[in-house]
């Protein structure tokens, strides 16, 4: 649906991503361009760098409040920080509430998430992907 809020972030096994926001456009960056990467079902596509310090609109408010969490961080970020920060990100109504949070880790090739808001249940996949 076009316009819509939907967007997707698909990361390969080396670390590239690509955020695909049907009816906008797509956005690519290599693993080498940023350290870390938020959607907070917020229109990302409108701006024309990877992590925008400027946005405003529906949904910014997150986004702008994540860019200063994940800014505070020194290092590399955990999957336990990334949780901590998601948790604040969350959103409990009455308009929208969070139902899916994940973290993505590169390096390990493992996929994270939690469901509707639970942080304490933290489901891990393993993609172990083979580099032959």
């Amino acid at each position: 649906v076009p316009k819509s809020s939907t967007h997707n972030l698909i990361v390969d096994k080396s670390g590239h991503i690509c955020v695909v926001e049907p009816g906008s456009k797509n956005i690519i960056s290599k693993k080498d361009e940023t350290d870390w990467f938020a959607l907070t079902n917020f229109p990302i596509s409108e701006y024309n760098e990877i992590l925008p310090k400027k946005v405003s609109g529906s949904g910014s408010n997150r986004y702008i409040q994540a860019l200063k969490l994940f800014e505070e961080m020194k290092g590399q970020i955990t999957v336990d920080v990334g949780f901590d920060i998601l948790k604040n990100l969350q959103q409990i109504g009455p308009d929208w509430i969070t139902e899916l949070s994940i973290i993505y880790d590169a390096t390990s090739q493992e996929l994270y998430y939690c469901q509707h808001r639970n942080f304490e249940d933290i489901t891990k996949i393993s993609l172990g992907y083979s580099s032959s």
